[in-house]
């Protein structure tokens, strides 16, 4: 009898044993699933700000682009952090304490409070200390003319489907967008988004032509800008679009080589 106990006793043991060992497996799978489920996660948040210059021909650098990278890394921390401890709670539950649990749900709470208060204080600051006092979507339509042809640009490649910058660019459609917080007045100038996409631009020049030079008809050719077909004579490059988000009212640009 003493020993049908005792091996009842130790098949109990060791079925108890086996039970623990698959949960400690089954933990190790839950939390290499979780891991690449936070990869995931964070490689999708950070994705906007590292690929924001994907098929760009230019790329200048801004406050408020590095305010926005680092808003999305903190954004992209906060929330690997909020699924690492959910994880924690969810698979460690029956085991925890209480008082470890209260500490995780406390991270999560301070996880959450601080990174909203750091984004919304950075987004206030940026638009306080900003030229254009907060966020812009402005638009403005453009053409370039060359010796009687309308000049084609290149189109957008790539994930961000844009040419410029985060803050001023076109999309193929001969559209400028000015999207966000414009830190300088410079910023927002027709110099800047021609700068921002690689096209070489002035009252004297545009593309690979300038003042001087000669059409195949042989007639010798000047820059000329119009806005709105009204001839402009002021500096090019510090033209500022003007800020309308529908086009009219907002500027029709063009650019002429003849």
């Amino acid at each position: 009898m003493f020993i049908n106990d005792y091996f009842v006793a130790e098949n109990a043991f060791n079925i108890t044993k086996n039970i623990r060992e698959r949960k400690r497996k089954l933990t190790y799978v839950r939390f290499v699933d979780f891991m690449r489920l936070a990869s995931l996660v964070l490689f999708i948040f950070l994705m906007p700000a590292t690929f924001a210059h994907t098929g760009e021909l230019h790329e200048t650098a801004s406050e408020s682009l590095t305010h926005q990278f680092s808003s999305t890394t903190v954004l992209a921390l906060t929330v690997v952090v909020i699924l690492a401890s959910t994880t924690m709670l969810l698979t460690y539950k029956d085991s925890l304490k209480e008082s470890q649990k209260r500490i995780i749900f406390g991270i999560i709470v301070v996880s959450a409070v601080v990174s909203t208060g750091y984004l919304v204080g950075n987004t206030v600051y940026m638009s306080l200390t900003s030229w254009s006092k907060g966020l812009v979507h402005w638009h403005a339509d453009f053409e370039i003319w060359i010796c009687g042809q309308k000049v084609v640009l290149p189109e957008p490649t790539g994930l961000a489907n844009r040419i410029g910058t985060e803050e001023i660019h076109h999309h193929g459609d001969y559209r400028i967008h000015l999207e966000g917080v414009m830190k300088e007045r410079e910023d927002a100038t027709l110099g800047n988004f021609f700068d921002a996409i690689d096209v070489p631009f002035s009252n004297e020049k545009i593309l690979n032509v300038g003042n001087g030079d000669y059409c195949p008809d042989g007639k010798k050719g000047s820059v000329e800008m119009s806005v709105n077909d009204k001839l402009y004579t002021g500096n090019y490059r510090d033209y500022i679009i003007s800020p309308y988000s529908q086009v009219p009212p907002g500027d029709f640009i063009k650019i002429v080589f003849e």
